[in-house]
Order: C-alpha cells, then structure tokens, then sequence
C-alpha cells in the first residue's frame, strides 16, 4: 500500500501459488487502505476483486502464477508470494517470463517471500543472494524472532506437526529434506 500511495503511474502486480491467495493479499492491501487516514489515501477509480486503480495512476492487480504473467503490462513492483510452492515446470515459466520486464526498467521491484520447500528455484536465488551471486537482497526472519516463540513453542510445534524435518521446512528456514539424505539437516 505503501508503494501505491507514495508514487504515480506505477503498476504493482502480486502473484501467488494460488488465484485464491493472490486475492488474500489483495484484500489485505485494501483493508490497510481503508484504514489510512484520509490525507494519506488516494482516489479509488476501480475496486474489484483483483485490480485496483487509484488517481494517481497507480495499479495493483493480482494473478495465480502462470508462465506468461502479466502479459502486456508495465510491471515496476512485483511481489510473488509462497515462490517455493509453485510447480516447477511453472516457476520456470514464469522466472524466464517475469525477469526481463522487471530488469528492463532501473526502478522496478522485485519482493520474492516463502517458506521453504527443498530445492527449487527459490532456494537457488535465496543461496544465490546469501552468496552475492545474484542481485536480490536475502531477508530471512527465523522463529525465535517472533515474540512468543521460543524453545518450548518450538518443541511444542514439532509435536504438532509430527517430525523436526517438517518444523524446519516451516519454520526453520530449511532447503534441505533429510529423508532424501542419509543423515539429518541438523547432523550436517
């Protein structure tokens, strides 16, 4: 929202694994909106479900992701949420798809967040960032940051989900799955 109201004439596209997250965040968007104070808000041109246009020219639509997103559009600021889950035949697509049209232009974005999901396209521009081997700047928040989660939670949160494995996938930042190896993510 922040993006939509300080600047003019800028598209923001969010892309999810799923049309029905994308419209998640979407909403989540407008509420924060609707909660601006009024000087801070600009006009609402269009409302729908997934597109908003406000007066000062900015955009923000929403799309699940597929190869070919954003067809046609200007894209400054892209935000793909949950990058790890999407398919791969699909991620592909789209990375070979998305990536020139956000590099062509100096000021557009590009905001990649997920949990992790073995190795796959995220992980690699993650390790890739962590490494400076790319352009993108890793931001990694990890569950003991969250007030409230500490070493009971934790223990707590592995009981409930079932293995340490499945912890570490969700919570723990962790690309690697232990049971294609012969020893534990933690043993290496």
């Amino acid at each position: 929202m922040w993006y939509l109201c300080f600047n003019f004439d800028k598209n923001a596209l969010i892309v999810s694994n799923k049309a029905v997250t994308t419209t998640e965040i979407i909403d989540k968007v407008h509420v924060i909106y609707h909660n601006l104070p009024f000087f801070l808000k600009p006009g609402l041109l269009t409302n729908n479900k997934g597109n908003k246009v406000y007066d000062n020219g900015c955009r923000l639509f929403g799309q699940a992701t597929t190869t070919t997103p954003g067809l046609g559009f200007t894209i400054h600021m892209l935000y793909a949420d949950e990058f790890a889950h999407v398919p791969r035949i699909i991620v592909e697509g789209f990375y070979k798809s998305i990536y020139p049209t956000i590099s062509s232009s100096k000021i557009s974005r590009f905001i990649i967040s997920s949990t992790a999901n073995g190795i796959n396209k995220f992980s690699k521009i993650y390790t890739d960032a962590v490494n400076k081997e790319n352009e993108f700047y890793p931001i990694r928040v990890d569950y003991w940051e969250i007030p409230g989660r500490d070493e009971e939670w934790k223990a707590a949160e592995i009981q409930n989900l079932g293995s340490e494995e499945a912890f570490n996938q969700e919570y723990g930042n962790s690309f690697l799955k232990s049971s294609t190896m012969p020893f534990t993510a933690n043993a290496l």
